[in-house]
């Protein structure tokens, strides 16, 4: 039973009569001095109540759950590397905690996450060479099995009935896992698949969770104990990333909502507190913009050659952009902008180095959108034609970025999750008319291939590469010709990319002066490293 101390100091007379240690009493200043509350950590407003934004604490799955012990070298393996080099320079909360804590209790998820350990990004997506290696075997045989389990737990569902919450998060952090896997393995198509599913489910998830559909919101959870600000974050960087890439979704998807994330950016604070914050919010107006003019473009066919006319910088004749939601968009970049000053000037001081290459990617990304909407505008011709300034700070970015990079030793040409560099550049080469910073473009892409999500440098600098001579055939030097002629634009240009050749074919039409300016079709196969 128990005995009651009878609270004689220092030492209780009952401890003393049966021999045994009484450990007495703090000191009362001690005692004091522990219930005082240490100062609370202030977190940016809309953050502060958000349980997914507290610390959580990630505990390895026992060995236990691990069929063999290759499966528990590999999930290392992802822990201490490929979960690093996916988070990036950004937060890594997705990557190291929400992914890994899945991995306990769902067992497709701890498959797809040894799948991943076992690929080697500083060879994905390159042609085959020989036989297939072991650890990409085992890599293929894991990933099959956590495809095989989702499939399971999706047949499983009954018709009518909403599935249940845990097993619509599992779901749609496999088509997170999923879309790496599709990527580092080269399979495009595979990967936008899965990516424009995940943002399809957590966007029918977001409507049975909030009263109004029309004022969905990706920049919090409407119940994030259940799915997480992050995966929210995740899937609408990935949707901008997909749609640059190739969009084949119906017009419908992107029916104009102008309301949609509106609540989001009248919240938006007037000075950025981290990057992370930054960043969310220049993806939501990103995805804003995009949207509309997906849905401005009327699709009713599949195509591959939509995203702001990145393939295709003849479409730019066909875009009329109604001038409300011209003057709508200007004002979300300069909002934006303007609550991003604070971290841009902190960045490029020595205080600030820690965000220098964080900050210089989301400035890289603002200059490639806003010049997207120039274009588009009803003068765009007249602006890609002669545009001087966007292509230069956008080449002069990437260049202190990728010199950052090697300057601690490391190179680009590992796999990265999100878009850095790539796109920028491909909008250098593909939208501007500049003929010498073109060069300068294609130089960067070409020097040491690396890759970034979908986009890969070698393919994207080819392609520019083959357009550039063509438009620059007959021409004088770049000193006595800054920019191509009107008359000498490349129309139709696509890109088409085949996952089981691992090649990308790129087509366009050449207008031929000796042919009275007769457009010639031209086309060129790039094969993959």
């Amino acid at each position: 039973r128990r005995v009651k101390c009878d609270e004689t100091r220092p030492s209780c007379n009952r401890c003393l009569r049966f021999g045994i240690h009484c450990g007495g009493y703090l000191d009362k200043r001690t005692s004091v001095e522990q219930s005082v509350a240490k100062p609370r950590r202030l977190s940016p407003k809309g953050y502060a109540l958000n349980p997914s934004r507290l610390p959580q604490v990630y505990v390895t799955p026992s060995r236990l759950k691990f069929g063999t012990e290759q499966e528990s070298r590999y999930f290392h393996i992802f822990c201490t590397k490929t979960a690093k080099q996916l988070a990036s320079f950004f937060e890594e909360t997705l990557w190291k905690t929400i992914v890994l804590q899945a991995c306990e209790t769902e067992t497709p998820l701890r498959h797809a996450v040894v799948a991943l350990g076992a690929l080697d990004p500083r060879y994905a997506c390159r042609r085959p060479t020989g036989l297939i290696s072991p650890d990409r075997r085992f890599a293929f045989s894991e990933y099959s099995k956590a495809v095989s389990q989702i499939r399971q737990k999706v047949a499983s569902w009954k018709e009518g009935e909403e599935c249940s919450e845990r097993d619509l998060r599992a779901t749609l952090i496999s088509c997170l896992l999923f879309t790496c896997f599709e990527t580092l393995n080269g399979c495009s198509d595979a990967a936008i698949t899965q990516i424009y599913a995940g943002v399809r489910i957590t966007e029918e998830w977001q409507i049975r969770h909030v009263q109004d559909p029309n004022h969905l919101t990706p920049v919090s959870s409407p119940k994030p104990l259940i799915i997480e600000d992050e995966l929210l974050h995740a899937f609408s960087r990935l949707e901008l990333e997909a749609m640059t890439y190739k969009d084949f979704r119906a017009s419908k998807v992107h029916k104009a909502n102008p309301s949609w994330a509106r609540s989001d950016l009248d919240r938006m604070p007037k000075s950025f507190t981290s990057l992370a914050e930054a960043r969310i919010y220049l993806a939501v107006i990103i995805r804003r913009a995009m949207r509309f003019g997906a849905w401005v473009e009327k699709r009713t066919e599949p195509t591959g050659a939509w995203a702001f006319y990145l393939h295709n910088p003849d479409s730019i004749k066909s875009y009329s952009e109604p001038e409300m939601d011209t003057r709508r968009i200007i004002g979300e970049y300069e909002q934006w902008s303007r609550a991003f000053e604070r971290i841009w000037m902190l960045s490029r001081t020595e205080t600030g180095q820690s965000l220098f290459e964080g900050a210089t990617v989301l400035r890289l990304m603002y200059v490639m959108v806003t010049s997207w909407r120039k274009a588009v505008a009803k003068d765009g011709a007249r602006y890609v034609a002669t545009a001087i300034w966007e292509p230069r700070e956008i080449l002069t970015l990437a260049k202190e970025f990728l010199n950052s990079v090697r300057s601690r030793g490391e190179e680009p040409g590992n796999f990265t999750f999100d878009m850095r560099v790539i796109v920028m550049l491909h909008s250098v080469g593909f939208v501007f008319r500049h003929r010498r910073m073109r060069r300068e473009a294609i130089d960067l892409l070409l020097e040491k291939p690396w890759r970034e999500g979908l986009w890969d440098s070698w393919v994207t600098g080819k392609s520019m590469e083959w357009l550039a001579d063509l438009e620059d055939e007959g021409l004088p030097s770049e000193d006595e010709l800054e920019h191509i002629p009107q008359d000498r634009v490349c129309s139709g240009v696509k890109l088409a990319h085949d996952d089981v050749a691992r090649t990308t074919t790129v087509s366009c039409l050449q207008p031929v002066l000796e042919m009275g300016g007769t457009s010639v079709p031209r086309q060129m196969v790039i094969p993959w490293l």
